[in-house]
């Protein structure tokens, strides 16, 4: 309790400073955290394909690419995500949370988003397009909850797709994924494989 009066007390002057568009800063039961997002990512109607790119700066060149291939997305439910990192978050080292390497000042979502089985092929190509063509503004680290290419002494793969029931696997094999994900920990998550210019050790 005296934890959550201390936060309440820290973002008083953020409350009182202009007009904020939103204030969602409230005590919030951690279930309910954990479920925030559910309405966006439905269980059983969607289909994911997740990867994500550390980006040195948000240059000139790195914008004109994200509007170019946010453009040339084949489906309205796909999003390129910039997330602003550095200042405090940047400044606790490395090993002390399971965040980890915080030396990036952007991070890139790469949400592919899409609804039937049948444009798998078409929406999981855009998804490693961005990968590839985000590579020269990269410091060529990621964030591990969007999954990059990985083997583990088995079948190698590149992202995931989460989809509806278990039916045979997209790729060579089912895992399933972890409890940190929203609605979609109540898929099954299917691999898909990667490219072989792709093929990267897995920690």
């Amino acid at each position: 309790m005296q934890v959550m009066r201390g936060g309440e007390a820290a973002l008083q002057s953020l409350r009182e400073y202009g007009s904020p568009i939103a204030d969602l800063s409230e005590a919030t039961p951690y279930l309910e955290v954990q479920r925030f997002f559910d309405a966006d990512y439905p269980a059983h109607e969607m289909r994911y394909y997740w990867k994500s790119r550390y980006l040195n700066e948000l240059s000139a060149e790195a914008i004109d690419a994200l509007i170019g291939l946010n453009e040339a997305s084949p489906s309205h439910h796909f999003t390129l995500d910039v997330w602003q990192l550095g200042g405090a978050f940047g400044r606790i080292p490395p090993h002390n949370t399971a965040f980890g390497d915080r030396s990036a000042p952007y991070l890139i979502g790469i949400e592919a988003n899409w609804e039937s089985p049948e444009d798998d092929a078409v929406c999981i190509e855009w998804g490693r397009e961005v990968f590839r063509a985000l590579e020269p503004f990269s410091s060529d680290r990621e964030y591990f909850n969007f999954p990059r290419p990985a083997r583990r002494g088995g079948p190698v793969c590149q992202g995931y797709v989460w989809c509806k029931p278990r039916t045979p696997a997209v790729g060579e094999a089912e895992v399933r994924p972890g409890q940190h994900l929203p609605a979609q920990s109540q898929h099954s998550a299917l691999t898909v494989p990667a490219e072989p210019s792709e093929f990267v050790n897995h920690l």
